[in-house]
């Protein structure tokens, strides 16, 4: 079994359902660079996804929580090799559109349960972490004549960092 068969698992399930993201957190940078920042939760998962198009590693982890499931450890990772990747459209969604999106045919009791368990998760990412905030960010995007829509949790650092739903692995 590879390193990366998890990663390749959940490769299909991000490009076509969910998707591919991450950033590094303040001192995690090497002594001569400059972390870039995002203004907002949608810059920073259009600047992660330019990254990955051209395969910067580093670029893209400037976007990535280190603890995430979007933090890029090796250049031979193979987020970094997705050709032809384009965003067409972000925005901000609340929490409920960001479980339901998770879900084929959902029930309202189903809803209601992971968004109980997704607020309890990031209360006590926030508390651990001293996140100051969160938004998901919903995304449009084609690779390889793939089309595809993602939500993803950001938090709020000194810069917006991507994580994951933390809901997301619920139900395997």
């Amino acid at each position: 079994m590879s390193k990366y068969d998890h990663v390749m698992n959940r490769r299909g399930i991000l490009l076509c359902s969910s998707a591919l993201l991450t950033a590094l957190g303040a001192g995690c940078l090497g002594s001569n660079q400059t972390a870039e920042t995002s203004e907002s939760a949608t810059d920073a998962v259009r600047e992660y996804f330019a990254a990955l198009e051209d395969g910067d590693r580093q670029r893209a982890n400037q976007y990535a929580h280190p603890e995430g499931d979007y933090y890029i450890e090796a250049d031979d990772h193979p987020f970094l090799t997705t050709q032809n990747l384009s965003i067409t459209e972000t925005e901000t969604v609340d929490m409920e559109t960001a479980v339901r999106s998770k879900f084929a045919d959902p029930d309202e009791e189903q809803i209601k349960g992971v968004v109980e368990k997704e607020t309890a998760a990031i209360e006590n990412l926030q508390e651990t972490h001293d996140f100051t905030g969160y938004q998901y960010v919903r995304h449009d995007a084609t690779s390889d004549g793939l089309t595809f829509n993602s939500v993803y949790l950001l938090f709020e650092d000194d810069n917006w960092l991507i994580w994951l739903i933390p809901t997301f692995h619920l139900g395997r």
